[in-house]
């Protein structure tokens, strides 16, 4: 089976038991809400019909009231008092359509049909009806009222809900209680009829309220037994004593009206109870359906990011699988990988190592290893390879295999054994091909002596360029030399006519012999002179000695200012730097005269009219530089870069070598450790030598 099944099919179960029990949660968390919303609507419909009823005991009791007075008492406050009842019933009844409460809706519709109630208080109104009869008709619409509450309060399951609906229950209870006691306690204190019949009601009422009290306060919560214990009714409480116990009818002293009125004050700071009871259990509905609405949010969007989170780490899973299967492939092709067993015989082997090797998988599998062992390897390195790997250990070293075709390659192998139970049960072998690194060895052994024949054959000709240079260089001083022979030698040779002529003429004296002499001792001292600045020019520098360009260009100039000056060009001096560097003076002496003597051919070429070549030496932070310009024009740009190559001239027609600025750059960068470098001004070609400042902290 391919490896991704084998992988995924537990992956999917797990996750399918996942999604089940995420589903089963789910569906109970969501019934969970849609039962509190229920409930919060039928909570909504209790407390209005709690307020309903609260109408109809009023509209019962003054109905009450108004038969027992023949009309003469409550009539307009029944007028009212029923304007409320229908007004609340349909509300109740729009409210039971809105939330599609069909089956509230029929009962209710049918239990407080507004038609039928019409016509009893049609009868009320006409005196048909007796106060007995009133209280059995609007008691019983009460109780089918309170019986539908008391329905609703069973759909709670929440016990901090479900207690306050039972205190609430308790308490219409004992509140619907005091309205009938109302009633049945008006009745006896109109008529001053006390008999046992009306007695008997009455004491129950009042044991009923108690009753019923006393549940409420044992489900109510504190905030709301204080609050009914801080009501005091002690005139009512009077009252009941006395139509208790009273004895004869025409002792009555009591007020049917202060009773009704303090009744119905005493209901009504009941109904302050039951609202605020109402609104309390509402707002717990309302707080606990949306927790567990947040909560369906929270599990809703954890269950899509566990969804999520899980299809991306099977998206990661199977590329792992499908990265690894890949990665197994390029190891396979680029790896040279072979497994044998503990006596050699190999188990598997990878595509590099056929590919290698020249044998196909299945001419290896089955075979020794000695097969691809080639003969020249000598027997110890294997002796060695089998004690080291036997005793557990990783053996590593360099290897020359056989191919099929006869021909050899070389390896480094490492080999690992393999435990199962602490035993050894296999060798695996891998193999890195070094027969180009062992072939770039063979080849670098005999590439070094040839490198160091080329560069003993290019230092040689670095020193024939360079005397070639100097030869080159000579020769030009030995022409400016020449030039300034001319002048003292002409005037020797003339004094020396001079002195033949006076000789023979006889006009030879002591003076004139002293004065000639004289004139050609100093025309020999020139000439003396000029031949010992041309050899120390070219006198070799063992040793760096400090040394300033102000020094350098002085004695460059000695020796070819008046060649040049005879060529009509101006040399310009701008010499504003003393500063001392360590090299050797000669050498940069004839690059100078290079220079120079550069600018000199440039200019002549060039035909330049006010010829001039400026010379100038200054500084900056850490250099001091001495230029050379010329005013010829410049180099061309296409060449500049090219100048300093050897063999490079631009003088093909006066016999160049290419040769000066080459050595001149090898002089300044190599052997006197500064730089030499070209460029153009807007009137000709700029050469700098820069020299680095001597160290004065040294």
């Amino acid at each position: 089976m391919n490896i991704k099944f084998k992988i995924l099919i537990p992956v999917f179960i797990l996750l399918s038991i996942f999604l089940l029990l995420n589903l089963s949660v789910l569906n109970t968390k969501i019934n969970k809400y849609n039962s509190l919303t229920s409930l919060h609507v039928q909570i909504h419909l209790a407390t209005n019909i709690s307020k309903l009823i609260h109408e109809i005991q009023l509209e019962r009791d003054l109905s009450i009231g108004y038969v027992m007075s023949k009309g003469d008492e409550f009539k307009n406050r029944l007028k009212q008092e029923r304007v409320n009842v229908n007004k609340k019933t349909n509300e109740i009844l729009l409210f039971l359509k809105s939330n599609n409460l069909d089956e509230e809706y029929k009962l209710m519709n049918s239990n407080i049909n507004i038609n039928d109630l019409e016509k009893t208080r049609f009868l009320i109104d006409s005196f048909t009806l007796n106060e007995n009869q009133t209280l059995e008709y609007y008691t019983k619409i009460n109780k089918v009222l309170l019986n539908l509450i008391i329905d609703i309060s069973k759909l709670s399951d929440e016990k901090y809900i479900s207690q306050n609906i039972i205190a609430y229950t308790n308490f219409l209870y004992a509140k619907e209680y005091a309205g009938i006691e109302r009633a049945i306690g008006l009745n006896i204190l109109a008529n001053k009829n006390k008999n046992h019949l009306n007695l008997h009601k009455f004491n129950t009422l009042i044991s009923k309220q108690a009753l019923h009290n006393d549940l409420f306060l044992k489900f109510a919560t504190s905030d709301f037994k204080k609050l009914f214990s801080s009501f005091s009714f002690s005139s009512l409480d009077t009252i009941r004593k006395t139509i208790l116990k009273e004895e004869h009818i025409n002792e009555f002293n009591i007020d049917k009206s202060f009773w009704f009125n303090q009744m119905s004050e005493k209901i009504s700071l009941l109904k302050k109870v039951d609202d605020l009871l109402s609104d309390n259990i509402i707002m717990s509905i309302y707080t606990k359906t949306n927790n567990v609405k947040n909560e369906l949010v929270i599990f809703v969007l954890l269950d899509i990011s566990a969804l999520i989170l899980t299809i991306f780490m099977i998206y990661l899973l199977l590329k792992f699988i499908e990265d690894e299967k890949r990665l197994r492939e390029i190891i396979d092709k680029s790896v040279i990988t072979s497994r044998t067993n503990t006596k050699g015989i190999i188990i598997d082997v990878s595509e590099a190592f056929c590919k290698i090797s020249g044998y196909s998988k299945e001419e290896l599998i089955g075979n020794s290893h000695n097969m691809v062992r080639h003969p020249n390897m000598p027997s110890k390195t294997f002796k060695k390879l089998w004690e080291t790997i036997q005793k557990g250990k990783t053996w590593k070293g360099e290897v020359k295999n056989l191919r099929k075709d006869g021909s050899f390659y070389w390896v480094i192998a490492t080999i690992v054994p393999i435990y199962e139970s602490r035993k050894i049960v296999a060798f695996i072998s891998t193999r890195e091909d070094i027969s180009d690194k062992k072939e770039v060895t063979a080849l670098n052994s005999s590439l070094k002596h040839r490198v160091e024949e080329e560069v003993e054959h290019n230092r040689q000709k670095d020193k024939q360029l360079a005397q070639q240079a100097r030869l080159a260089q000579m020769g030009e001083m030995i022409s400016m030399i020449a030039h300034q022979w001319r002048q003292p030698l002409a005037a020797i040779s003339s004094l020396s006519v001079a002195l033949n002529l006076k000789s023979q003429l006889g006009s030879l004296n002591k003076d004139i012999i002293l004065d000639l002499s004289c004139k050609i001792t100093e025309n020999s001292k020139h000439l003396s002179n000029t031949i010992d600045d041309f050899r120390d020019f070219f006198k070799p520098n063992k040793e760096k000695r400090e040394s300033t360009f102000n020094e350098i260009v002085s004695d460059v100039l000695n020796i070819v200012e008046s060649s040049i000056a005879t060529k009509n060009i101006s040399i310009i001096k701008d010499l504003k730097n003393e500063d001392k560097f360590s090299s050797y003076p000669n050498e940069i002496k004839q690059v100078v005269l290079n220079l120079i003597k550069n600018a000199d051919d440039i200019l002549l070429d060039n035909e330049i009219k006010e010829a001039i070549i400026k010379i100038s030496t200054y500084d900056d932070d850490n250099n001091i530089i001495l230029e050379i310009s010329d005013n010829a024009g410049g180099i061309p740009e296409d060449i500049i870069d090219k100048i300093f190559d050897p063999y490079f001239s631009t003088k093909t027609k006066k016999d160049g070598t290419g040769l000066g600025l080459y050595m001149s750059k090898t002089i300044i960068e190599e052997h006197c450790s500064g730089k030499l470098i070209a460029s153009n001004s807007e009137t000709g070609a700029v050469f700098k030598i820069i020299m680095p400042k001597l160290n004065k902290s040294a």
